[in-house]
């Protein structure tokens, strides 16, 4: 069989660029793919556009993309919080163009919604930042604090963070419509039609572990964990991670062949 194009579709109000080395990583890890990385509407370079409020819609847009269209073959769909989303919902509703899916630290509205889902002593002090003289750099520091469980490398991951956000600014209304399409995802009647590859950060201090296996349970996969790894998996153990998803996804295409 071919090997397949691989979609990373970026976590919420993200840029492609916020996989850090991961990209690479994997790139070197399974080096007879490719690799896409594309921004999400209102995103990176992306930012001066209108964001979706719903997955359906960020699918279709990804879809339209002439990278997509000239792909050859199934690919494989890697995502992260509201990117997981957007690839469980693809594999769903196009099973034709998805070989597999690889769902980093997933979630939806149906885990004891909404108080049980987030933790929201994170989502406080994010927003309560908004606005303020410093206001980039504390939403960044605020959020890597419950996202990362890299102390020793902090400061250095907000000070690149931020210039990206600088280069690319998101405006406030895509912040609240990106969040909208994210909170209101429920997989309720999602089948999984394709393979699907579940990873869990068991110390996500961002969004509640349990959210996973609870969806999981009802659309099955293979079920990976990292035990000490925080909700950016991919900036916390990029090469954990790459090397998981090489092994899963060589038994997903002998199994195709």
């Amino acid at each position: 069989m071919q090997s397949p194009t691989i979609i990373l579709l970026p976590g919420l109000w993200r840029s492609s660029q916020f996989w850090h080395s991961f990209p690479d990583i994997l790139s070197r890890r399974v080096p007879h793919t490719k690799l896409e990385s594309p921004d999400l509407p209102g995103f990176g370079t992306r930012a001066i556009e209108t964001a979706f409020v719903s997955v359906d819609e960020y699918i279709e847009d990804l879809r339209s993309q002439n990278w997509f269209r000239e792909s050859s073959g199934p690919c494989l769909l890697i995502g992260q919080s509201i990117g997981a989303m957007i690839a469980l919902k693809w594999q769903h509703a196009f099973p034709d163009e998805v070989l597999g899916c690889v769902l980093i630290n997933i979630s939806d509205r149906s885990y004891t919604w909404p108080f049980g889902r987030i933790n929201w002593k994170a989502i406080g002090p994010l927003f309560f930042h908004w606005g303020l003289p410093s206001s980039m750099h504390s939403r960044e520091q605020v959020r890597l604090k419950y996202t990362s469980n890299l102390e020793n490398f902090r400061a250095s991951i907000i000070h690149q963070r931020v210039t990206w956000n600088l280069n690319h600014p998101p405006k406030t209304s895509n912040i609240w419509r990106q969040a909208s399409a994210a909170i209101f995802f429920n997989s309720k009647n999602i089948k999984g039609l394709r393979p699907i590859l579940y990873i869990n950060s068991l110390n996500d201090h961002w969004m509640s572990p349990e959210c996973s296996d609870q969806i999981a349970s009802r659309i099955p996969g293979k079920r990976l964990y990292h035990a000490s790894a925080g909700h950016d998996l991919a900036l916390d153990e990029p090469a954990w991670l790459a090397l998981m998803i090489d092994r899963w996804l060589s038994q997903t295409l002998k199994k195709a062949e």
